[in-house]
């Protein structure tokens, strides 16, 4: 379907109503700054979701970085997205203005580069992120180990969206759909539970019977709540596992 097709079909719409959360707040941005919601029907709405690890990063935790920040002999090190987030009192941006150390990395792994030229400071990685974040700092705590590098440590904040998506699926809200980052939607081979025993399964899905079937970038994630145990393909026949597939939202 060309664009053109589905600007129409959005503006056209005239089923059911359909409300659809888009989980990070890049979306939203991006949904808002290029006027979408002034083309989409009056059948279509769009909310709001729990927001990126970033954005809702606690001001605990941001003020824990700007007090290490602010410490002489110390670095902290973190992604761009991270610097203009509030604290109680200031945010990391505002710390360098002041004189703390605060260095930009676009990789966890820039840490070790650092650390090695200046064996004195100790370098503080800010370690915010999803599940699929998680194995990345795991590999750079693991080569931290290996290589017995004394100068750098991970402070972490790291989130799991299957909770929340799994409270928005019982709040009263009733969602039919989810927009997520493809690389957090899409979980392959994640254990579930198949009737009376576990099983990997070999589907896409969330924990807790969120089904959500990962699209192209800027396209739908179709998501299913369902109240039962979801059958693995071995059960099945081959079969993806959850309730059938069905049509396309729009």
């Amino acid at each position: 379907m060309n664009l053109p097709n589905i600007r129409r079909a959005l503006t056209d719409y005239h089923g059911p109503p359909l409300t659809f959360m888009e989980i990070c707040g890049t979306h939203t941005a991006a949904i808002s700054k290029n006027g979408i919601p002034a083309i989409l029907s009056p059948h279509i709405h769009l909310i709001s979701g729990p927001g990126c690890p970033v954005c809702v990063s606690v001001s605990a935790y941001i003020d824990r970085l700007c007090d290490l920040a602010m410490e002489p002999g110390m670095c902290v090190c973190t992604f761009g997205d991270l610097l203009r987030v509030p604290g109680s009192t200031r945010a990391l941006e505002q710390c360098v203005a002041v004189g703390g150390r605060v260095q930009m990395v676009y990789s966890p792994l820039e840490v070790l580069s650092l650390a090695k030229a200046e064996p004195g400071p100790r370098f503080v990685f800010a370690a915010v992120g999803f599940e699929t974040t998680a194995p990345v700092y795991a590999v750079l705590a693991d080569t931290i180990m290996k290589e017995q590098i004394p100068n750098v440590q991970l402070l972490t904040a790291l989130k799991t969206m299957p909770p929340a998506v799994r409270a928005l699926c019982k709040g009263e809200t009733k969602i039919d759909g989810f927009l997520a980052p493809g690389h957090v939607a899409g979980l392959p081979r994640v254990p579930v539970r198949c009737g009376a025993r576990s099983a990997l399964c070999d589907q896409r899905l969330y924990r807790g019977g969120v089904t959500m079937q990962p699209v192209r970038a800027g396209s739908l994630s179709r998501a299913r709540c369902v109240q039962k145990p979801l059958p693995c393909r071995r059960s099945t026949g081959g079969q993806p596992c959850g309730p059938s597939a069905g049509g396309p939202i729009l």
